[in-house]
């Protein structure tokens, strides 16, 4: 018989109203240990970075200014290859999420969303 992973995909929007940092926190599901992947949807020509991404303050697994746009993929890309691959304990943890944006977006406000791959 066939073992196959348990997987969960969760969402985490942040909305952007203009220049400056704007953050959002997500419970984690505690029957998912780990968070495996995350994908990101942005808003076209936008220059975001993230200043935080970590799990209860303990792992922060991008480095401050991190550019958005090496987390989004397009319609090319296939489902099961559009996530960043990453191996993050979250099991009940709170996710806390914090963007920063030069204000050069076309249009606000925009919506963020990062769609995150748990696993058991």
């Amino acid at each position: 018989m066939e073992n196959k992973k348990r997987e969960r995909i969760d969402l985490i929007e942040v909305t952007v109203t203009g220049a400056g940092e704007f953050s959002n926190e997500l419970e984690m599901d505690k029957r998912y240990s780990k968070l495996t992947g995350i994908s990101l949807k942005k808003q076209p020509n936008a220059d975001l970075s993230l200043s935080e991404f970590n799990c209860d303050g303990n792992t922060d697994t991008f480095a401050a200014g991190y550019e958005l746009v090496f987390l989004q993929t397009d319609v090319n890309v296939s489902p099961n290859e559009r996530f960043l691959l990453l191996d993050m304990p979250c099991d009940g943890k709170k996710l806390k999420i914090k963007v920063a944006d030069n204000g050069l977006s076309p249009v606000y406000p925009f919506t963020l969303k990062f769609h995150l791959r748990l696993e058991k």
